[in-house]
C-alpha cells in the first residue's frame, strides 16, 4: 500500500470518528439535562484519567517494540494480554473499593458502568495500536469508524428509553466490544501465559511510564476544570460547561492536528537527511502554513460563537457557551501552537523528558487557577484558567525547546496573515445580514462562507502588496 493511500485511511480513521464525536455532543444536549450531562462528562474524563494512569504506558510500549519483537510475536502479545488482564483486576478492585466507600447511589451505579467503559476503552485502543503497528491501516479505521458510530446509535436509543446519563455510557461499552470483536477476533488466540516474559515487562514500563505521566498532566489541564466545577457549583454546572469546551476544543483542535500528521514526518525525513538548513526552510513553511488555517479558524469561532452556540446545543446549553466558547477557542490555539509547533524542538533533538516537567507545571498552574476562580467567575473562571495554564504551557516549550533546538518564529507571512484577520474582523462587525439568514443554521453558513472567503481574498491580495 503506498503511503498517500496508508495516510489517507488514517485521516479516515480519525475524521470521521471525530466528527461523530462532534455530532454525539450536538444530539446528546438535545436529550439530556445539563445534570444528566454533567454526570456523563465527569464518568467519560474519569475514564480518560485512569486509561492514562493504568493502560496507556501499554499501549505505548506495544506501538514502539512490536516490529523488534516480529520474530517471537506470540511471545511478545502474550506480555501484552496478560499485562493487560493484570491491569483490568487492579482497576476493578479499586472500582469496587470506590464502590463501597461512595455513599452517593446515582455515583455508585456510575462507578460500575465507568469500570466497564474503561476496561472497553483500553481493549480498543490496545488493538487499534496492534492493527497500526502491523500496517493495517483499514481494519485501525474499520474499527475507529464502527465504534464511533455504534456508540452514537446505541446512546440515542438507550437514551430513548429512559436510560438517561446510563444511555451513552452503555452504548459505549456495547459498542466497543462489538466493533473489536468484528474487526479483531482474532488477534489474540495464539497467545499463551507461559510464553510471558518479565523482562519484556520492565523494558515496557521503563519506555511508556515518562510517555504516560506526560497524558496525565496534559489530562489534568484539559479535564479536571469539569470535577472542580462540580463540587464547587453543582454537577449541572459541569454539564453546561462540558459541551461548549468540547466542541471549541474538538473542532478546531482536530484542524491543527490534521496539519501535524502532514507535515510532521516530512520534516523529520529531512532531519535524517542531515541538511539542517533545509529543516529550517521546513519549519517556516509548516508553521506559516499552521498559523495560515489555525488563526482564522478560531477567530471565525470566536466571532460565530453566539450562533454556533444557538444552532448547534440545546436551549439549556446555549448562554453558558456563548461566554466560553471564545475563551477556549485561544485556549485550543495555544495548546495546538505548543503541541504541534513548539514541541518539536524537543522531538526533533530526541529530549522529550522536558516535556513532563513543562506539563507538570501547566498541570500544577491550573488546578490553582481553577481554585481561586471558579468560585468568584465561575463557569468563565475555569475557561480562562484553561487558557492561562496553555499560555504558561506554550512560553515554557518556547523558552526551553529554544535552548535544545532553534525553530523559526516570525516571517513575513505572519504579517500577511495579521492584515487578514483585521480585515476578516472588520468585515463581520458591519456586515449588513440579509433578513432571510439572520440568525440559525441560515445564518451561520452565510458568516461562515463571508469569513472564508474574506480571507482568502485579503490573503491573496497581501500577497503581493506585502
Amino acid at each position: 500500500m503506498s503511503l498517500i493511500k496508508e495516510s489517507s485511511l488514517y485521516m479516515v480513521g480519525r475524521g470521521i470518528p471525530a466528527l461523530i464525536s462532534f455530532v454525539a455532543i450536538v444530539v446528546y444536549t438535545h436529550l439530556l439535562e445539563p445534570e444528566e450531562y454533567g454526570y456523563f462528562s465527569l464518568v467519560v474524563v474519569s475514564v480518560a484519567l485512569f486509561n492514562s494512569v493504568f493502560f496507556h504506558w501499554l499501549r505505548f510500549g506495544l506501538s514502539r517494540f512490536r516490529v523488534r519483537y516480529e520474530h517471537k510475536e506470540i511471545d511478545f502479545l502474550s506480555v501484552i494480554f496478560f499485562t493487560f488482564i493484570l491491569l483490568l483486576v487492579i482497576t476493578g478492585l479499586i472500582g469496587v473499593l470506590a464502590w463501597q466507600v461512595l455513599s452517593n447511589e446515582i455515583w455508585q451505579g456510575l462507578i460500575l458502568v465507568a469500570v466497564l467503559v474503561l476496561w472497553g476503552q483500553a481493549w480498543a485502543e490496545l488493538n487499534l495500536e496492534l492493527l497500526r503497528s502491523r500496517f493495517k491501516a483499514w481494519h485501525y479505521s474499520a474499527l475507529s469508524v464502527l465504534k464511533a458510530g455504534f456508540a452514537l446509535l446505541l446512546g440515542v436509543v438507550l437514551i430513548r428509553y429512559g436510560f438517561g446519563e446510563y444511555g451513552p455510557l452503555i452504548g459505549l461499552v456495547i459498542a466497543t466490544l462489538l466493533s473489536t470483536f468484528i474487526v479483531s477476533r482474532k488477534a489474540w488466540v495464539d497467545v499463551k501465559l507461559k510464553l510471558a516474559k518479565q523482562e519484556t515487562v520492565k523494558e515496557l514500563l521503563r519506555y511508556g511510564l515518562p510517555l504516560s505521566a506526560t497524558a496525565i498532566f496534559a489530562f489534568v489541564v484539559s479535564s479536571t476544570d469539569r470535577f472542580m466545577i462540580a463540587s464547587i457549583l453543582g454537577v449541572d454546572k459541569a454539564g453546561m460547561y462540558a459541551p461548549s469546551y468540547d466542541i471549541a476544543q474538538q473542532s478546531l483542535g482536530i484542524m491543527m492536528l490534521a496539519i501535524y500528521l502532514a507535515g510532521f514526518p516530512r520534516i523529520v525525513s529531512t532531519l535524517e537527511g542531515e541538511n539542517k538548513n533545509e529543516v529550517q526552510k521546513k519549519l517556516k513553511a509548516y508553521f506559516s502554513l499552521f498559523l495560515t488555517i489555525a488563526l482564522p479558524a478560531v477567530v471565525g469561532f470566536m466571532v460565530l460563537a453566539p450562533n454556533i452556540a444557538t444552532v448547534l446545543l440545546g436551549e439549556a446549553y446555549q448562554q453558558s457557551a456563548m461566554n466560553i466558547m471564545p475563551i477556549i477557542a485561544i485556549a485550543t490555539l495555544f495548546s495546538g501552537i505548543k503541541a504541534y509547533y513548539l514541541d518539536m524542538s524537543f522531538q526533533l533533538s530526541e529530549v522529550t523528558v522536558a516535556l513532563i516537567w513543562i506539563a507538570a507545571v501547566s498541570a500544577v498552574v491550573n488546578v490553582i487557577l481553577n481554585i481561586l476562580w471558579i468560585p468568584v467567575y465561575g463557569l468563565e473562571g475555569a475557561a480562562y484558567a484553561t487558557l492561562i495554564s496553555y499560555v504558561v504551557s506554550a512560553a515554557l516549550s518556547l523558552y526551553f525547546g529554544r535552548q535544545k533546538m532553534k525553530i523559526p518564529l516570525f516571517s513575513k507571512s505572519i504579517i500577511k496573515i495579521g492584515v487578514s484577520l483585521f480585515v476578516i474582523i472588520v468585515v463581520i462587525m458591519y456586515l449588513p445580514v440579509p433578513e432571510v439568514v439572520i440568525g440559525g443554521l441560515l445564518g451561520l453558513i452565510y458568516q461562515g462562507c463571508v469569513v472564508v472567503v474574506v480571507y482568502s481574498l485579503t490573503l491573496y491580495i497581501t500577497h503581493y502588496l506585502l
